[in-house]
């Protein structure tokens, strides 16, 4: 049997969500909040985890990402566009913990990379990107299943999480 198909044995790979980097440690969380409220993004950016761990080659290796210019994305009370910093709830720095990567063999254009601060569900804000890759071949058959599995597992998500009213 042939060896199984690694992810990055892919033409293109998409690595998205939650990666958890913060800025990295050392740097007062008063700091973080002043830096963040005043949009200091270049010193953030700086000192972001993600960004040293990429520089230094210890992770995503290969991966791109686009320059980012959005507020950062964690972390906010809930329901609101307000910087978590209240006494009894945990206190963390605010970083850009939500981002968009990827790797391609062939180019990749990267149209949009964006936060929405309107939607205010969580203590994180949503990231989106808008990326063009060039598909060198369809095969119909496969992009029919592929179609199918995606509709299946959207409708099944949809009925495992019924709206809620509070």
């Amino acid at each position: 049997a042939p060896p199984p198909r690694r992810i990055l044995d892919h033409d293109v790979v998409f690595w998205l969500g939650d990666l958890n980097y913060r800025v990295r440690e050392g740097i007062a969380t008063a700091e973080c909040f002043a830096r963040a409220e005043a949009r200091d993004d270049a010193f953030l950016l700086a000192n972001d985890q993600l960004n040293l761990e990429r520089a230094a080659g210890r992770v995503f290796a290969g991966f791109d990402e686009g320059p980012i210019g959005f507020p950062v994305t964690y972390k906010y009370e809930a329901g609101t566009s307000r910087l978590e910093q209240r006494p009894e709830k945990k206190l963390r720095a605010p970083a850009w913990c939500d981002r968009v990567l990827w790797k391609s063999r062939r180019a990749v254009a990267l149209e949009d990379y964006d936060s929405d601060m309107s939607l205010e569900p969580s203590d994180h804000k949503p990231v989106r990107a808008s990326l063009r890759a060039r598909v060198l071949e369809v095969l119909p058959a496969k992009k029919r299943a592929v179609e199918r599995a995606v509709i299946a597992a959207l409708d099944g998500l949809d009925a495992s999480r019924p709206p809620e009213v509070s």
